[in-house]
């Protein structure tokens, strides 16, 4: 320091200042780039991993989710069988008892329809005289 302020050379070198100085500031020309540039790389980092612990999170969620919803898909499913094999039975009932009330329905209507058609017929036969009378022999054709 005094070689600076007397202005006298030769103490300055003497004292190493000048190698000082030089170190300096090549320490300061070649870290400075790295001292600007550490402060965004820890931010950068920070961010990173609060990234990767987000997605960490998300997988696991998703995994417990995509268990859920594999359980309550096999549980509709099976709930859906269920109902289905139901509705078949019922079906299948409805289909007997309309074959059954078709079947009864039919006999009736032709049980009915018979005695109507025998009746009508019995009635006109009664009402029937045929054009020419021949008589077909009968007591009273033999006497004529």
């Amino acid at each position: 320091m005094d070689g600076r302020l007397e202005k006298n050379n030769e103490l300055v070198e003497q004292s190493g200042i000048l190698e000082l100085e030089k170190q300096l500031f090549l320490f300061l020309v070649d870290n400075r780039g790295k001292i600007k540039t550490l402060q965004p790389a820890r931010k950068l980092l920070q961010e990173s991993n609060t990234l990767t612990r987000a997605i960490r999170d998300a997988r696991t969620l998703y995994s417990e989710d995509l268990a859920v919803l594999k359980q309550r898909s096999q549980t509709l499913y099976q709930e859906a069988e269920t109902e289905k094999r139901r509705i078949t039975q019922i079906r299948d009932k409805i289909n007997i008892l309309r074959e059954g009330i078709r079947k009864d329905v039919e006999d009736r209507f032709f049980t009915l329809f018979a005695a109507t058609l025998v009746s009508a017929i019995e009635r006109e036969m009664e009402k029937y005289e045929p054009q020419n009378n021949i008589k077909f022999l009968t007591a009273e054709s033999t006497t004529e």
